[in-house]
């Protein structure tokens, strides 16, 4: 959702982590802890082998290791690269904060990115950071948010210091604090005149009203104009907190330094104890829903939601799958035979971890064909379900983005980092091997299972589109 980024830098590399000062090795981090959480995983296997000893073998040959740092959990990958990446995660997204404080989280994190601090003047701290050309900015999402930082390999320990200095030793002043609440006002002013984003965020409103989801990172005008700096300050002690925190470091670097530099600040955070509700019960749909928002537009913009998997369910990759392949048919129905929009698509969110759904999107200036058309082709898949062939083609494609994604350190900590947060870093080594045993049938079981009911979100003509459309069951044979 938010990238707040101040400057740019290198790659990584990195290596296992000694027991030494503060670190402490995790006993289990060659076990799959979550195989009792997550019980559906006990009894699969792969290649002839269970669930659990294949991670064990992964996890022994990757040379993963989890340790702590003054009880905090760091996550830690080799690399042959030159750049280290470090990214320190905050749990909790949108389940941090009430409605009425939308985007004090982003606030909050923009500030500590923004050079003021107790160790350097501002000038000073930017001066490094251009000099060893390091990077540290902020990003949010709905379940979580990281604080991320990147150098090369030459320059980890001063990267560090800056690091340091930046998170866990803040100067929060008047002056500075309406400068960034400013800059973000105007940014949500823009938020809400792109079709886009004013779509998406509709959509979640609507779809998750009176849930976590309901709440925007990036704030409103409203929100953030209510909030002041003495609430950044209170909200600054509940996240920068020894429980909400977690590390994933890539890089040719050592928990030893990270210790050095970050374990006397660690070792003073202190537990939040949280009042808000940060899980919640999924995410239901028991019937078509739909919200009409009228806006003068040149096209109309749809997105319409359905329940999805939990991430880490054995179901999950089905569905990811499953909607990849829906996507192709779309591009097919909707662009390529009826020419009704540029750019059909349908998708499991990547980043949404906590309460995610399945999505298709659309912009067309005749949305009731449109939709119908939409309906159609899941309808068709809900019946005669996927092909193996389809499936077989679509494998090896999607395994190839996959990996061409995780081509960087900091790719590969973000994956680390999300299926941590889920409850298994190690679940994550078995992506190829939980694609490959996929089949036609278990992507039918699945897609029938999360599919029967759609929440839609139209913002465009209203005169243009009948919610009959949207509210009617999906067509029958």
């Amino acid at each position: 959702m938010l990238a707040f980024s101040l400057m740019l830098s290198a790659q990584k590399k990195a290596a296992t982590l000694p027991k030494s000062g503060n670190i402490k090795v995790d006993p289990k981090s060659n076990l799959i802890r979550n195989k009792v959480k997550h019980g559906e995983r006990k009894s699969g296997r792969l290649n002839g082998k269970s669930d659990v000893d294949l991670i064990n073998e992964k996890v022994e040959k990757s040379g993963i290791r989890q340790t702590s740092v003054a009880g905090i959990d760091v996550i830690s990958k080799p690399s042959t690269k030159e750049v280290v990446n470090l990214k320190m995660f905050i749990r909790g997204g949108t389940g941090n904060f009430d409605l009425k404080q939308e985007g004090i989280e982003a606030l909050t994190l923009t500030l500590l990115t923004d050079g003021l601090n107790s160790k350097y003047s501002k000038e000073e701290y930017f001066a490094k950071l251009e000099g060893t050309g390091t990077s540290l900015f902020a990003e949010t999402q709905y379940d979580y948010s990281l604080l991320d930082l990147t150098c090369l390999k030459d320059d980890w320990s001063t990267a560090l210091d800056l690091f340091d200095a930046a998170i866990f030793h803040p100067s929060f002043n008047e002056q500075d604090f309406e400068r960034v609440r400013n800059q973000m006002i105007a940014a949500a002013q823009q938020t809400g005149a792109d079709p886009d984003n004013y779509l998406r965020n509709a959509a979640m409103k609507h779809t998750f009203k009176g849930m976590n989801y309901e709440k925007l990172q990036e704030g409103t005008e409203e929100s953030l104009n209510s909030i002041s700096l003495e609430d950044v300050k209170e909200y600054y002690r509940k996240i920068i907190a020894s429980n909400k925190i977690f590390f994933v470091l890539v890089g040719d670097v050592t928990a030893e330094s990270l210790d050095a530099k970050l374990g006397s600040s660690l070792g003073k955070l202190q537990p939040f104890i949280d009042r808000g509700k940060l899980k919640e019960a999924p995410f239901q749909l028991t019937k078509n829903e739909y919200e009409i928002t009228e806006r003068d537009v040149e096209t109309n913009y749809i997105r319409g939601y359905m329940m999805a998997p939990p991430v880490g369910s054995t179901d999950e990759f089905a569905l990811r799958m499953a909607m990849s392949i829906l996507r192709d048919r779309l591009f097919l129905e909707v662009r390529t035979k009826r020419n009704l929009s540029y750019a059909p698509n349908s998708f499991y969110p990547t980043s949404v971890v906590g309460n995610p759904y399945l999505a298709v999107y659309v912009t067309t200036i005749e949305p009731d064909t449109t939709i119908k058309v939409i309906k159609n082709e899941i309808q068709k898949l809900r019946t005669e379900g996927f092909s193996d062939k389809e499936l077989r083609d679509r494998k090896q494609g999607w395994l190839t983005q996959h990996y061409m994604g995780q081509e960087t350190n900091s790719a590969q900590g973000m994956t680390l980092g999300v299926a941590h947060l889920v409850g298994s870093w190690e679940q994550s080594l078995l992506t190829n091997d939980l694609v490959q045993r996929l089949t036609a049938k278990r992507l039918t079981e699945a897609f029938r299972k999360y599919t029967e009911h759609i929440s839609w979100t139209y913002v465009g003509k209203g005169a243009q589109v009948d919610p009959k459309v949207m509210l009617a069951p999906f067509p029958q044979d």
